[in-house]
C-alpha cells in the first residue's frame, strides 16, 4: 500500500502519525485516439472497489498495485473532487497547512 506516516513524537508530545498524513490516488485514463486507432491494448485493469491498479497482458496478470483509492477511466473531475480533494480544500479554507499534488496527463 501506498501511503505513508511518522510515528517520532513532536515537541508537544503529540505523535506525529496523528497530524501528518499522505495518501495515494491513482485515476487511469481512457486510451487517447492515437493508441485506439493503432490498435493499442489495454494492459491496465482498475478495481476501484478493491483500490487496485492490475497490469496484465493477453489475460496474464503480470503485476497489481494497491493504492489508498482508485478510481477508473469513467470517473468524472466532479467525483474525484468530491472523493479526494474537498475536505482537504476546506481544511485549508479553516487554516490548516494541506497540500494536493496532482502528476500525470490533463
Amino acid at each position: 500500500k501506498s501511503s505513508a506516516t511518522s510515528s517520532a513524537a513532536s515537541d508537544d508530545g503529540m505523535d506525529v502519525a496523528d497530524e501528518c498524513k499522505v495518501k495515494v490516488v491513482v485515476r487511469c485514463r481512457p486510451m487517447n485516439e492515437k493508441e485506439s486507432t493503432s490498435a493499442c491494448k489495454e494492459v491496465i485493469t482498475c478495481e476501484p472497489a478493491r483500490n487496485e491498479v492490475a497490469v496484465s497482458i493477453d489475460s496474464d496478470k503480470l503485476a497489481s498495485f494497491h493504492f489508498d483509492g482508485v478510481f477508473d477511466k469513467s470517473s468524472s473531475q466532479q467525483k474525484i473532487y468530491e472523493n479526494v480533494a474537498s475536505d482537504i480544500v476546506d481544511e485549508a479554507l479553516q487554516g490548516y497547512n494541506c497540500t494536493i499534488f496532482a502528476y500525470g496527463q490533463t
